[in-house]
């Protein structure tokens, strides 16, 4: 008699990619439950109370998406001032409350959420939180059916680390807005340099002015490419938004805006915002000079402004000299820059580095080499540090910077290095 040996098969690229999508969507999905499952009797979704530490929970989606709905409403009128949120607060959760989480959206995010305002605000959250992971979910499973398992496998590696990170599961249960605002900027930089879509790049820019600080590094990233008209639209789009809520609100909101953001600091802040605007947790320059050197987080966030001005500076420069090649590349450092310097940028907006090298490895043929650095930057960029997977404290922030600061070198390093970066259309 023969014997048949059966030898057991590794499971191929493919389906370890769709296992990877797989485990991605399950885990959005199961921080979708717990944040729904976090209440506390007596307080509306999006609040909890912890008596044994006397802390009081604010959920950002739920406490941005009320507030939104109250001053649409003409229930708050002052919605960016340090009174008009502590109103906004006590009629909210029924009881006086002396914190509040800042509102530091301009009044485009009342455009963005715009088609989720009739909602109750659990099931707007749901769709909030959960659309973006079903986009990138549908996106990486057709791309691994159209064969890019084995013809790009580093581009869907990408994804994969983004939709499984600490800084993306953090971003689904708070309810921010880094997935959202992030698809928009990946859009905008693949419609800014792609003339059958650049009709669109005026108003995803504009609606990126949500974040004011993130629709000013983009469109200077726009400038870079000599791409003026997409930027002077999304501007006059923005001046026309900003005489409408003037016209309905008095111009009381625009100072009142300009000191929220100016004063978002621990040190300057209204008492009410101090416990939320914090640096803790942000992978950035101001968090490495206050806790790293000891600075007032006031100092450290006006010079992390200064240092990101002069890196824009710079950065023109490259442009000017022809250092840096036109194309999606010009955006993706813009961004680059400001990760690493914008003052107030949050754990989950990390993810914006997934964008940054996406781009670089789609515009530059990068060695192995390369690609590994590339993925254990991105890697450690969007899991080390507080509220992420490992490394919760001031050590995995340190690193969370010092791997942007890699992926800065590796930017540069590619556009100097002839072997490395060569235009995939030069073969």
């Amino acid at each position: 008699m023969s014997r048949h040996l059966r030898v057991s098969r590794a499971p191929s690229l493919e389906s370890l990619f769709r296992i990877g999508f797989a485990l991605a969507l399950f885990l959005a999905l199961q921080g979708i439950g717990e944040r729904l499952a976090w209440r506390t009797n007596g307080l509306p979704f999006g609040t909890d109370y912890d008596p044994s530490t006397e802390r009081f929970f604010i959920q950002d989606f739920a406490s941005i998406f009320e507030l939104t709905k109250a001053t649409l409403s003409g229930a708050v009128d002052a919605p960016y001032s340090a009174l008009g949120q502590l109103q906004f607060m006590e009629r909210w959760t029924g009881r006086r409350v002396d914190l509040a989480l800042g509102y530091g959206y301009s009044p485009t995010i009342w455009l963005i959420l715009s088609p989720l305002l009739p909602l109750p605000t659990a099931f707007a959250y749901v769709l909030w939180a959960l659309l973006p992971a079903l986009a990138l979910f549908w996106v990486g499973w057709r791309l691994v059916a159209n064969g890019w398992s084995r013809r790009d496998p580093f581009a869907i590696t990408l994804i994969l680390i983004a939709i499984t990170s600490g800084a993306y599961q953090g971003d689904v249960q708070l309810g921010q807005s880094a997935a959202v605002l992030g698809l928009i900027t990946f859009a905008l930089i693949s419609a800014a340099t792609d003339s059958r879509k650049e009709a669109w790049a005026p108003l995803l820019l504009f609606l990126l002015t949500a974040k004011p600080p993130l629709a000013l590094a983009m469109g200077v990233g726009l400038l870079w490419n000599r791409q003026t008209k997409p930027v002077l639209l999304a501007a006059g789009l923005a001046v026309l938004e900003v005489a409408a809520v003037t016209y309905w609100l008095g111009s009381g909101w625009i100072s009142d805006y300009w000191e929220l953001l100016t004063h978002y600091t621990a040190d300057t802040a209204p008492a009410a915002f101090r416990a939320f605007v914090t640096p803790k947790g942000m992978s950035n320059l101001r968090y490495l000079l206050v806790a790293g050197a000891g600075w007032s987080d006031r100092s450290a966030s006006w010079a992390s402004v200064g240092c990101w001005a002069a890196s824009m500076a710079w950065g023109t420069s490259l442009v000017l000299r022809e250092h840096l090649p036109a194309g999606p590349l010009r955006p993706a450092f813009a961004l680059l820059l400001y990760c690493l310097f914008s003052p107030h940028l949050t754990f989950p907006n990390d993810l914006m580095i997934v964008i940054v090298v996406w781009f670089l490895h789609a515009e530059v043929k990068l060695r192995a080499a390369l690609r590994a650095a590339a993925a254990t930057a991105v890697f450690l960029v969007v899991n080390s540090g507080p509220f992420k997977l490992f490394l919760l404290n001031d050590t995995g922030e340190r690193l969370a910077f010092f791997a942007k600061v890699g992926v800065l070198i590796l930017f540069l390093a590619a556009r100097s290095s002839r072997a490395a970066f060569r235009s995939r259309g030069d073969g």
